[in-house]
């Protein structure tokens, strides 16, 4: 993981949170995210009371109604990424 920031941070600017233009929800594959969101919380999104939006909202994934450029690295569907 540290690699990975490593990667993302250059010249003190930090991409990961950057919002990607033309992205949306819709463009997230549901299935991984949630598997993730499972492994890292020990709960899924809907048993912590979340929707899928809020979840995504939450983990800096969905900003803005557009997705971040790690959030659609990560959990982006094939075709958009």
């Amino acid at each position: 993981m540290k690699e990975i920031n490593r990667l993302i941070v250059v010249h003190n600017h930090e991409y990961d949170g950057m919002e990607v233009y033309d992205t949306s929800i819709d463009d997230i594959n549901k299935d991984v995210f949630a598997d993730y969101f499972k492994k890292e919380f020990g709960q899924s999104y809907d048993e912590k009371g979340l929707t899928f939006e809020e979840a995504l909202k939450a983990k800096r994934i969905l900003r803005n109604g557009q997705l971040s450029l790690a959030g659609l690295l990560f959990f982006g569907k094939i075709h958009k990424v």
